[in-house]
């Protein structure tokens, strides 16, 4: 079965655009990430990290790319890619990070730098994206691969359908199976012609 085609997927999402509807807010946006070293860090530990973080923001107020700086300083996986949270395409559902982080974006517009977040992680500076209500439709480029294997879904389970009725019509409607092979018993040991010498 090949792939379904890209007009069968456009009418899929336009016959069912209703469906195609966010639950949650979405947000855009990328992070720098000054770790703390343990899970409780000591106040050493917390000043030298919000001393770290500080650094980093002055020099963003000072004109430095957010990406490259992120790529060069942060401690999250997230900084190989600039800092850029989310999924394939950069964005996250509300409730996916941790409170004081979504707290402080909220209060952000688009392209806005955080001051310095403190959370259990350690210190964020984060940059907002755009964000997209609850409730507003996903575009179709967002859905394409989803509805793709939906539909390829539905046609194999059709076509196994279809080749059951198929089966149960083109016979006396028994399933004939092999007769169940029974193990062969092992040899019984050989006897000895001669009894064994005492």
């Amino acid at each position: 079965m090949g792939p379904v085609p890209e007009e069968e997927i456009k009418k899929f999402y336009e016959d069912n655009k209703d469906k195609f509807v966010r639950d949650k807010a979405t947000f855009k946006a990328s992070h720098i990430l000054v770790k703390f070293p343990s899970d409780e860090p000591s106040e050493t530990e917390d000043a030298a990290a919000k001393e770290k973080i500080e650094g980093l923001k002055k020099q963003l107020d000072e004109g430095a790319d957010f990406a490259e700086l992120a790529k060069s300083s942060s401690d999250c996986p997230s900084g190989k890619l600039g800092g850029v949270l989310g999924d394939q395409n950069g964005e996250f559902e509300e409730g996916t990070m941790v409170p004081e982080f979504e707290e402080a974006l909220k209060k952000l517009n688009p392209g806005e730098i955080s001051a310095p977040v403190k959370t259990q992680f350690g210190y964020h500076l984060i940059k907002a994206g755009e964000s997209k209500p609850a409730g507003g439709t996903i575009p179709y480029e967002a859905m394409k691969d989803q509805i793709a294997q939906y539909l390829n879904n539905q046609k194999l389970a059709e076509g196994f359908v279809a080749k059951i009725e198929e089966l149960k019509t083109a016979g006396d409607g028994k399933i004939l199976l092999p007769e169940p092979q029974l193990p062969t018993p092992p040899a019984a040991p050989a006897q000895n012609a001669a009894p064994a010498a005492e």
